[in-house]
């Protein structure tokens, strides 16, 4: 019986010591066939639908397609992290709008969930932040959204929550806007990507 309970204690032991090393093992930038991506690849997006841009008044306009490019800065088995170096929205009802706190970071450091944030990833505390030709301006702390982890390609859905503020500006003004957005993140040569 004793040799049963250390035997019992010993595969315990080794499933808690194995644990914390597989949690780390993910998130993982992938191409669609396994292989690792390496720092310094070049990322861009692929609109799967247009971008929604709603306003105060609840109003849904529909947005041109969004152009983003970047670098991968991280890519450790545990985090993932893009320099979004630009990003534009180039027409529809939001061509002219003039997106700041550039670069960004966009990270991913628990499966499933994307982060969107000003200032580049060595930065803390940048809001993100956009302004109109009417000079209005917004800012929103952070953007977090969703993708299905494992899945090729990457598609990345915003977050419903994510309500940008006017951070200044007067007349004709709205108080609060929210984009609505589903992209898919490729290689500058538009290969597939996942995450593992």
């Amino acid at each position: 019986m004793r040799s049963k309970i250390v035997t019992a204690c010993v595969v315990l032991a080794a499933l808690v010591a194995v644990a914390p090393a597989a949690a780390l093992a993910s998130p993982e930038l992938q191409t669609s066939t396994g292989t690792k991506v390496a720092t310094g690849t070049g990322i861009k997006v692929q609109n799967e639908a247009a971008v929604v841009y709603t306003s105060g008044a609840l109003v849904d306009k529909t947005c041109g397609p969004a152009n983003m490019s970047g670098t991968v800065l991280t890519n450790s088995g545990s985090l993932v992290q893009v320099k979004v170096e630009s990003f534009k929205l180039e027409g529809g009802n939001c061509a002219s709008f003039t997106f700041e706190n550039l670069p960004w970071c966009l990270s991913s450091s628990v499966l499933g969930e994307w982060v969107l944030k000003g200032g580049g990833c060595e930065k803390e505390g940048v809001s993100l932040a956009y302004s109109t030709k009417l000079l209005c301006k917004y800012q929103l702390s952070a953007m977090i959204g969703s993708y299905t982890k494992e899945s090729s390609p990457l598609k990345m859905a915003s977050g419903n929550d994510a309500t940008w503020t006017l951070a200044s500006g007067g007349f004709g003004c709205e108080p609060k806007t929210v984009f609505h957005w589903f992209l898919s993140l490729v290689t500058s040569s538009g290969g597939a990507l996942k995450i593992v």
